[in-house]
């Protein structure tokens, strides 16, 4: 996962290197080296799975602050981790479940540190999903979190994804409510939408597709979700236990803000120009710099925000974000945008803009790098 600067972070992992220590290291793309930090044990990250090569897998990374990474599970023991100096771990208390491996997290709002989890299994294989899930809030590096738990999930999952989308709210897909891996049973069909005005669930358009191990699901710039994949699984032995649960296509979900209540298509705003302090075309911005948009009309009631885009595997997406743009300077159709200076919130990469209209329809978004 992405540090606040332009360092990787890894800890944890099975395959190659044994299964007992896994303690962090960190990339730098300038040197091309890694360098270990024996500080950032792995130790207080695992979960007490039954299978040894599991207890370590897909951790729930946040980059953050001060070059700090917020741990949020599977384990139901949280951490923060920083890369500064030889690294360091310090334990950030429990959430009100068991481990929870491949249940979902996400970062809602990077602004206030806002983050939803749910879902997962105590052990990886083999075991029944739980349908619990919790709120965080993150401040200061270091400083206890806090853990608020929410109404559960309609159904519990494991192997299932979850999308933050432009107005905040959460989506998600596919998941077993056992969990087994390269097999269609159990399947949960029903999206469920988390809304974090109300901290609920709603549920949604059922699937057509099994959406388990080895799925995926991303936002696209059109503000729509894909959700794709399942299985996966590559036997010369021929012993997988689901020979049909390989699902080499996707499917596109429609999220209920591009329609009216009628059903018709909601009209959506459009971003007319574009630009940054940084550039003329607005391709690149740096954190605390300033972004100016024009609307293809005058409108009321718009909002704005950033979000990163997703890289997905295994329930796992550490890379999206949501930044909600508070800081506005409007003139007719024109906004100004002033970005949050702090690298640990707007971390640099590739991120959508875009642009809600009052009654929530988001535009088709424009993509804008964060550099450094």
């Amino acid at each position: 996962m992405f540090c606040p600067g332009i360092m990787e972070r890894c800890l944890g992992g099975s395959w190659s290197g044994g299964i007992t220590v896994k303690d962090g290291e960190i990339y730098d793309p300038v040197t091309n080296q890694w360098t270990k930090l024996p500080g950032a044990l792995v130790r207080g990250a695992i979960t007490q799975d039954v299978a040894a090569d599991k207890r370590d897998n897909h951790h729930w990374f946040f980059g953050w602050r001060d070059n700090s990474i917020f741990q949020a599970g599977p384990s139901k023991q949280m951490n923060w981790y920083s890369a500064s100096d030889s690294g360091s771990v310090q334990t950030a208390g429990t959430r009100d479940t068991e481990d929870a491996m491949c249940g979902i997290f996400v970062m809602y709002d990077a602004l206030r540190g806002k983050i939803i989890t749910a879902g997962g299994s105590p052990n990886y294989h083999d075991n029944a999903a739980n349908k619990r899930a919790n709120h965080i809030t993150i401040s200061a590096p270091g400083t206890a979190p806090i853990v608020e738990r929410l109404p559960d999930m309609a159904y519990p999952r494991s192997f299932s994804n979850a999308v933050v989308l432009p107005d905040g709210k959460v989506l998600i897909t596919g998941g077993q409510t056992f969990a087994r891996a390269f097999t269609d049973e159990n399947s949960v069909f029903v999206p469920e939408l988390f809304d974090p005005s109300n901290m609920t669930f709603r549920q949604l358009t059922p699937m057509k597709t099994p959406r388990n191990y080895h799925s995926t699901s991303l936002l696209l710039p059109d503000a729509r979700v894909f959700t794709a994949g399942g299985g996966l699984c590559h036997d010369i032995a021929n012993t997988c236990p689901g020979t049909n649960s390989n699902h080499p296509d996707g499917e596109i979900f429609s999220p209920p803000y591009l329609f009216n209540p009628d059903g018709s298509d909601a009209q959506r705003p459009t971003i007319a120009a574009l630009s940054s302090d940084t550039s003329a075309d607005g391709y690149t911005v740096r954190a605390g710099g300033t972004l100016t948009v024009s609307i293809d009309q005058q409108q009321q009631g718009l909002t704005f925000a950033m979000l990163r885009v997703g890289s997905n595997t295994h329930s796992v997406n550490t890379d999206q974000r949501r930044v909600p743009l508070e800081d506005i300077r409007q003139s007719g159709s024109q906004y100004g945008l002033a970005l949050p200076s702090d690298n640990g919130i707007m971390i640099p990469g590739d991120w959508y803009l875009f642009v809600i209209s009052a009654q929530g329809t988001p535009s088709i978004a424009r993509t804008i790098t964060v550099v450094l």
